[in-house]
C-alpha cells in the first residue's frame, strides 16, 4: 500500500485511524460524518488507511469527477483496484496518474503497476514497471527494496531461477535479512510451477484479456456455473444472520436490534450502489481457525436498488516473512473449508501475490474468496456473500454504464 503522499505522514494517518476504530464504530460513526466537503480527500485517505478499498474507491472517485486533474487521487483510486482486484481498471488510473505525477513524482506509481500486472500475470510488465520505478528514485531505499522484491516474484513466476539469483544479490546488498525472507517466498513460487510447465510471456491479446475487473470475472463464472431458479425456494439466503436479497431495512435493523453500529457512506457508487462500514453479527464472519487477532479486520454491507446485495468480512495481517507462504496456507486451508460446506469451487484462478475463488452453492448465492499479498508485507482477506440475482441485474446495468462512458 504506497502512494506519493509523505511516508511518516501515511503511517501516522493509518495508525490514527485504527486508534479511531478501536475506540468504537460509533465514534467513527460520528468523526466522519463530522468531516465537511472540503476535507473529502481526508476522509478517504482514513478509509484507504484502514484498509477499506472499496469504500475508499467512492471518495477517490468523487475527488476525480470534481478535479479531473488531481494526480494524487488517480494514484489513490488505483492502488483501491489494485487491492480489490480490478486489473484493467488499476492499470488506466494509474496511467492517468502518470500523465499527472510526471518523473520521480510517478515512481510508487510504477510500483502500483508492477503489482497490477503481477496480479494479473503479466509477468514481464511487471518486471518493466518495476525497473522503471528503481530507475525514478536510485536513492530511495523503501522503494528500492519493495520493487526488487516485485522482481524477484515476477522472475521466479517466469521461472527463471538465475534472473532471481541476481536480483536477491542487489537485494542483500540493501538488507540482507529482506532477501533471505524473499528468497524463501520465491521458492514457494517456483515450487508451484513444475519444470515442465514453466510460466510464458502472455501475446498481446493474452495480457488485454488478463487484465480484467473481479465484476467481469465473477459475471462470467456466474454465467456458466449459476443453477435455474427453483421457484419453491425463497428469493433471499441467510448470512452471518442478515438475509441476503432482502430489503437493506431488515439488515439495519437486525444490526440496530443487536446493538451493532454501521456507518453509512452518504456517497453511492458510480453504478448506485451504497455501502454500511459495520460489523457483523453472532455468528463468526470468518473460519474460528482463522486468527484475527494478528491483524485487523473489517466489515461492510452493499446495498443496490434497495436491497442488501453483498456483505465481506476480511481480515489484514501484517508479516515481518513469509507472508506468501502465509497467504497460501490460509487460502488452500479456507478453500478446503468452503468447500466442505458449499461443492466444489466454480472457479479458481491466481499466482504467488493473488488468488481467488468462486462458489454458486444455489441459484440465488455466490460466494467469492479472495486474498492478495502487498510488497510491503500485508497479508488481505475477503470472503464476500452476494444475492445472485441481484448481482446479475447490477452487473447487466453496469455493462450498460460502462459501454455508455466508453
Amino acid at each position: 500500500m504506497r502512494s506519493i503522499i509523505n511516508p511518516k505522514k501515511s503511517i501516522f494517518q493509518f495508525f490514527l485511524c485504527v486508534a479511531v476504530l478501536c475506540m468504537g464504530l460509533s465514534f467513527a460513526v460520528s468523526a466522519f460524518a463530522a468531516v465537511g466537503e472540503e476535507n473529502l480527500i481526508e476522509r478517504a485517505k482514513n478509509l484507504y488507511g484502514v484498509q477499506e478499498y472499496s469504500v475508499a474507491k467512492i471518495l477517490f472517485e468523487k475527488i476525480i469527477a470534481s478535479d479531473p486533474e488531481n494526480g494524487e487521487a488517480w494514484d489513490y483510486a488505483s492502488w483501491c483496484e489494485r487491492y480489490l482486484g480490478n486489473w484493467e481498471k488499476a492499470e488506466e488510473g494509474f496511467r492517468k496518474a502518470k500523465s499527472l505525477l510526471p518523473g520521480e513524482l510517478s515512481k510508487w506509481v510504477e510500483v502500483g503497476l508492477g503489482e497490477t500486472y503481477f496480479g494479473a500475470s503479466v509477468f514481464e510488465k511487471s518486471i518493466e514497471s518495476f525497473t522503471r520505478a528503481i530507475e525514478l528514485a536510485p536513492d530511495d531505499e523503501e522503494l528500492i527494496i519493495r520493487a526488487l522484491k516485485g522482481l524477484a516474484f515476477a522472475y521466479a513466476s517466469l521461472g527463471d531461477s538465475v534472473k532471481v539469483d541476481e536480483i536477491l544479490a542487489r537485494l542483500a546488498e540493501k538488507n540482507l535479512e529482506e532477501a533471505e525472507i524473499v528468497r524463501g517466498d520465491a521458492a514457494v513460487i517456483i515450487k508451484a510451477h513444475k519444470p515442465e510447465v514453466v510460466a510464458e510471456s502472455k501475446s498481446e491479446e493474452e495480457e488485454q484479456s488478463g487484465l480484467s475487473n473481479t465484476m467481469e470475472r465473477q459475471s462470467d463464472v456466474a454465467e456458466r456455473a449459476a443453477p435455474d431458479q427453483g421457484s419453491e425456494k425463497d428469493d433471499f439466503t441467510s448470512i452471518w444472520s442478515l438475509k441476503i436479497g432482502a430489503p437493506i431495512e431488515d439488515a439495519l435493523e437486525s444490526l440496530k436490534s443487536q446493538g451493532i453500529d454501521f456507518v453509512a457512506l452518504e456517497e453511492a457508487t458510480a453504478l448506485g450502489s451504497r455501502f454500511y462500514v459495520t460489523k457483523l453479527p453472532n455468528d463468526q464472519p470468518l473460519l474460528d481457525w482463522v486468527d484475527k487477532n494478528v491483524g485487523s479486520s473489517f466489515h461492510f454491507l452493499e446495498e443496490y436498488q434497495g436491497k442488501l446485495l453483498r456483505v465481506t468480512a476480511g481480515s489484514v495481517w501484517t508479516r515481518s516473512k513469509g507472508s506468501i507462504a502465509f497467504k497460501d496456507e490460509i487460502f488452500d486451508s479456507m478453500l478446503n473449508a468452503l468447500s466442505e460446506q458449499y461443492g466444489k469451487y466454480s472457479d479458481i484462478d491466481g499466482n504467488g501475490l493473488y488468488a481467488e475463488a468462486v462458489w454458486i452453492p444455489e441459484w440465488n448465492h455466490l460466494v467469492n474468496l479472495e486474498m492478495t499479498v502487498s510488497l510491503d508485507g500485508k497479508v488481505y482477506l475477503s470472503l464476500t456473500h452476494g444475492h445472485l440475482p441481484g448481482l446479475f441485474e447490477f452487473w447487466k446495468n453496469a455493462k450498460i454504464a460502462l459501454g455508455k462512458n466508453r
